[in-house]
């Protein structure tokens, strides 16, 4: 998995490579609790779970929370 954004040029530039079994997400996003400019791909095939922000914040899960899962694979 990748992350990166697209230029205004159209040039794609590569932010982070992910490992199997790492929590992926735009940490910025979270913490402001607003839309990434971030692009996410597959480079494998892969499963990917999803959980909505709303959803985990019911469950008491934090970004802060989340970077530590992240900090654990």
């Amino acid at each position: 998995m990748r992350s990166y954004i697209l230029l205004s040029n159209g040039k794609e530039v590569t932010t982070t490579l992910y490992s199997p079994l790492m929590f992926f997400a735009s940490f910025k996003a979270l913490l402001h609790k607003k839309p990434t400019n971030l692009i996410y791909e597959a480079l494998t095939d892969c499963d990917v779970f999803e959980i909505e922000y709303q959803i985990a914040a019911a469950l008491g899960i934090t970004p802060v929370q989340l970077s530590r899962i992240r900090a654990r694979l």
